[in-house]
């Protein structure tokens, strides 16, 4: 049986494709496991989160680290894991708090697990990317994890 973990980092749909399409496909994967995506934009994950619950056939978890300092001097730092309903509210406080913040910082990772694999074999990648991809989301941090049967 293989194992193995691609990665590349790029404009998300790049990366995506690389990953799924060409370095899993061609190092010998059937099945896509798991997708992590990690975005350093707060405004690149809100979109992402809004579109990141309706990958077919993926359980999707959401983690949010970072902090970020007021005018007057005051810090938060934060961090989250959860559902993406979970993750809807807290994205909604961290949008309005980063626009009035002086010094901002927050990375997002989308973790998208299969329980019965991605097959590469079939046109499911595209669809993923199809969909992961609707919003117009920057530069991205993709790691597949992937196998053979």
């Amino acid at each position: 049986m293989f194992n193995g973990r691609y990665k590349h980092e790029g404009p998300l749909r790049e990366a995506l494709r690389v990953v799924l399409l060409e370095k899993a496909r061609s190092g010998g994967a059937t099945r896509v496991a798991s997708l992590n995506i990690r975005l350093t934009e707060l405004l690149d994950a809100s979109r992402l989160l809004s579109v990141a619950g309706g990958v077919q056939g993926a359980t999707t978890k959401v983690a949010f680290k970072g902090h970020y300092a007021t005018e007057t001097g005051g810090e938060f730092e934060f961090d989250f894991r959860g559902a993406i309903k979970d993750a809807l509210p807290v994205k909604d406080f961290l949008t309005s708090q980063f626009r009035a913040s002086t010094e901002k910082e927050c990375v997002a990772n989308f973790t998208l697990s299969f329980k019965d694999g991605l097959m590469l074999g079939s046109d499911a990648p595209e669809k993923v990317i199809e969909r992961l991809t609707q919003q117009a989301v920057g530069a991205a941090f993709v790691t597949a994890t992937a196998n053979a049967v």
